[in-house]
């Protein structure tokens, strides 16, 4: 079937899979997944010492994978490619006669996905990486490292302990915010497990005061009430004391992060905006929060370049704007490179108002006629694959650039839609695309379904997002534009290495 790219995808007329660990990788794994991306069990992970488990086998370093035996609540099986230690050089993988060069692997990375389109199974190169490795993979689909069967449980905590602090330079920035957002699900979803055990356990003992008829009425009942109540309220005043003395300390972590973390993670009142620029390895794309249980407040941030595009849900894509201009605005700051560019497809013209401030990162003009976007997307896919040939010749990576198209699909020429997929495809070689418009594809070009698919999504409204520990619901809250007074020239102003062309 020959080479595919990151996004690609081909039919699978096979019942079977084979996917060989690449060279340069200590080991394969296979992770079988829902419809939502969640794996529902530890034993959905075929691993080392866990090798066979519905319809997946890991025989000799190779995933073997039954379609007819796999559970009709798996939708995709994910092929993963890992090493122990730091990141492996680039390499090729493949399954049957369908290859794939990863250029940018990470300790962790899904190589393929195997996915049902109704009753027929297709094959997908993904290509994503997770910098935490099998770990970090496991929590961005529902389970935690403990679901890996050699990994060493972590030391007990003493129940009047706060949890010891995270290694900090020893650990990426990226894994100690997801160090930091694990010790919140779990501090969180304690708390909750014990107000709702206390409260059941008072309508236990409230029911059974009450339960004799002879009795309901005298003051042995109503002793027993009152101290039913009692052990009820105390329970909650421990249970609160333990999550406020933890949740206080994750508070003060996160402000001792700040301090360090690179622009494009960390707060817009952070000194980072301020100090001689550092690249990031990710960005921060909203907040993680619940209301009821205080002031806590987790980033979400995810790598950088954009591994996959980014689609920013709204039906004006003037309202987007705020949202957009912060993501654009850290992408610019993470790239490594002191050059990085900006290019804008707006033909309503509803993103003036990001286009205008960042007027000195584009070497071309918006794109405001549709005549022009073919040309624009051609341009575009012409460097983009100039860097993956420079990359792979050289090591040499070429200047990152954001890409932002949007009202997409509004005035798209239908022969351009090829070129759109293949820059997505090519997403993680330094360039990051962006997709503002609604999100509702269905009775068009199916072409347009499997990118929506393909693509990560922010809704800008603020929604909720189970974290995927505990499962517990957390309201995600986009990250927005600086506040009044520190406009988006002013930041990049401070950062030497985001100088405006010439």
């Amino acid at each position: 079937m020959g080479a595919l790219v990151a996004g690609q995808n081909v039919e699978w007329g096979s019942r079977s899979v084979e996917f060989r660990a690449p060279a340069g990788v200590d080991g394969v794994a296979a992770l079988a997944v829902n419809e939502q991306g969640r794996a529902d069990a530890p034993e959905r992970l075929i691993v080392t010492g866990r090798p066979i488990g519905g319809g997946i086998a890991l025989r000799d370093n190779v995933i073997h994978v039954d379609l007819d035996v796999v559970d009709d609540a798996v939708q995709r099986v994910l092929c993963i490619a890992y090493t122990g230690g730091p990141r492996p050089g680039a390499f090729d993988c493949a399954i049957g006669d369908v290859t794939f060069a990863v250029s940018d692997p990470f300790p962790a990375t899904v190589c393929f996905e195997v996915y049902r389109r109704g009753p027929t199974w297709k094959l997908r190169a993904v290509g994503q990486g997770y910098a935490g490795g099998l770990p970090e993979l496991l929590a961005a689909h529902g389970l935690t490292g403990s679901a890996i069967p050699t990994a060493a449980a972590p030391p007990a905590v003493e129940p009047d302990q706060p949890p010891q602090p995270s290694p900090g330079p020893t650990v990426e920035p990226l894994q100690r915010i997801w160090m930091i957002y694990e010790d919140a699900a779990r501090i969180s979803a304690a708390f909750l497990s014990a107000r709702e055990y206390a409260t059941s356990r008072l309508d236990d003992e409230l029911s059974a005061a009450i339960a004799d008829p002879a009795t309901r009425n005298t003051p042995a009942a109503t002793a027993a009430s009152n101290s039913a109540h009692q052990r009820h309220d105390e329970l909650i005043a421990r249970a609160r004391a333990d999550y406020d003395r933890d949740s206080t300390y994750l508070v003060n972590e996160l402000r001792e992060v700040d301090d360090t973390l690179p622009p494009s993670m960390a707060s817009w009142k952070s000194p980072a905006w301020r100090r001689r620029p550092e690249a990031g390895d990710a960005v921060r794309i909203g907040s993680l929060s619940n209301a009821e249980l205080g002031p806590l407040s987790i980033p979400f941030c995810v790598p950088a370049p954009l591994r996959r595009p980014m689609w920013i849900e709204t039906v004006e894509s003037s309202a987007a704007v705020p949202v957009l201009t912060a993501l654009v605005l850290r992408l610019l700051a993470a790239s490594p490179h002191p050059a990085p560019t900006l290019d804008v497809i707006d033909l309503a013209g509803g993103l003036h108002a990001l286009s205008h401030p960042l007027a000195h990162r584009m070497v071309r003009p918006v794109v405001s006629d549709s005549a022009d976007i073919a040309p624009r997307l051609k341009e575009l896919v012409d460097a983009a694959d100039l860097a993956e040939m420079r990359l792979g010749v050289d090591g040499q990576r070429s200047p990152a650039s954001v890409v932002v198209f949007a009202d997409f699909g509004f005035g798209l020429p239908p022969e351009a839609l090829g070129d759109v997929i293949a820059l997505a495809a090519k997403s993680g070689l330094g360039s990051s695309l962006l997709i503002v418009g609604e999100n509702n594809w269905d009775g068009t070009d199916s072409r347009m379904r499997e990118l929506s698919e393909y693509s990560q999504h922010i809704v800008i409204t603020d929604g909720v997002m189970l974290d995927p520990w505990t499962r517990n619901p957390w309201t995600f809250v986009p990250d927005t534009a600086p506040e009044p007074g520190r406009t988006v020239s002013d930041l990049l102003a401070g950062m030497s290495a985001l100088q405006p062309f010439e």
